[in-house]
């Protein structure tokens, strides 16, 4: 987890970055686009509607939609007598939703970059909210050459308020962290500039059903009502399915590879769009394909572009 000295302009910059696989899923950048907004009906589709899909490969880890405990009572920082305790006590109170109390337990260098409580409660307008933690490994304690003191690994299953938006870009429901924690003047706290959040997705099942249900909407020409009012690429392919009537077909669920003719996705929701998206391709009746979002347990549309020559 990089830790970003908050600046001024379009993106956001906060301390949990989440990391997928090695490519670092950052914020989105503002879209000065005027988006079209799609009409809920059309001419009406007479024939009954009926789709079919290939089905497409991907598991995603079963803790994704696992459930976490409520938080606990908070823990002052002076009671932290271990890693595991630092984190516990971190995690609480932003779990908790205190904020000054959860700046207590920043590292000296991680107050570097936030160098008041006032600076930190205000940096969460921008920052991904805890909802809840799990503990689930403790690391053995190491000595730090350069500070003389110890520090020590903590993996938790952590729990976040879900959203897309273009200022936080894709904050996911669950993330496996690995905290780092310093011991300093005989007190644990937590060092966000060494610590990372690995993001956790729901089954690529659950968007290849996602997209059945929005071209089956589609085409019966019925509204489909998710993120409707900022569909991005070329949302007037989805405009056209409606009437067609007939059967839909749809082919594999896939990653948004970064070749894909997505600009207008990169630009609203940052680089790292290409790792979290899942495109399905719309066979027929007419070719496009549906990009998807994991948005907590669920898998949105989000962006129609334009089908693979």
């Amino acid at each position: 987890m990089t830790v970003d000295v908050p600046r001024t302009g379009t993106r956001n910059r906060r301390p949990l970055q989440f990391l997928a696989v090695a490519a670092l899923v950052g914020c989105g950048v503002a879209l000065g686009l005027a988006l079209a907004r799609l009409g809920d009906g059309g001419d009406g589709a007479t024939e009954p509607v009926t789709t079919t899909r290939v089905a497409g490969p991907g598991d995603a880890d079963a803790d994704a939609l696992a459930p976490l405990p409520e938080p606990g009572p908070p823990v002052a920082p002076s009671a932290a007598g271990n890693a595991e305790q630092a984190v516990a006590g971190y995690l609480t109170a932003e779990a908790r939703g205190d904020f000054a109390a959860s700046y207590d337990f920043l590292s000296a260098a991680d107050r570097v970059t936030y160098p008041s409580a006032a600076a930190w409660v205000g940096a969460h307008a921008d920052l991904p909210t805890v909802t809840a933690f799990a503990v689930e490994q403790v690391g053995q304690v190491e000595q730090v050459e350069q500070t003389g003191g110890e520090q020590a690994k903590v993996t938790t299953l952590t729990g976040y308020e879900p959203g897309l938006d273009q200022v936080l870009g894709l904050v996911p429901s669950r993330g496996r962290a690995i905290w780092t924690a310093v011991e300093e003047d005989g007190v644990w706290r937590v060092l966000l500039a060494e610590s990372t959040v690995e993001p956790l997705y729901p089954p690529d099942d659950a968007a290849a059903d996602a997209a059945i249900a929005w071209a089956s909407a589609r085409i019966a020409c019925e509204p489909t009502g998710e993120l409707e009012s900022g569909l991005l690429g070329v949302p007037s392919l989805a405009a056209q399915l409606c009437g067609r009537g007939g059967a839909a077909e749809l082919g594999d669920v896939a990653p948004l590879a970064s070749t894909e003719p997505a600009t207008a996705l990169v630009s609203a929701y940052g680089p790292e769009v290409t790792e979290w998206a899942r495109v399905v391709p719309v066979l027929s009746p007419i070719p496009q394909q549906v990009v998807l979002a994991p948005i907590g347990a669920e898998w949105r549309v989000v962006g129609v572009l334009p089908a693979r020559p």
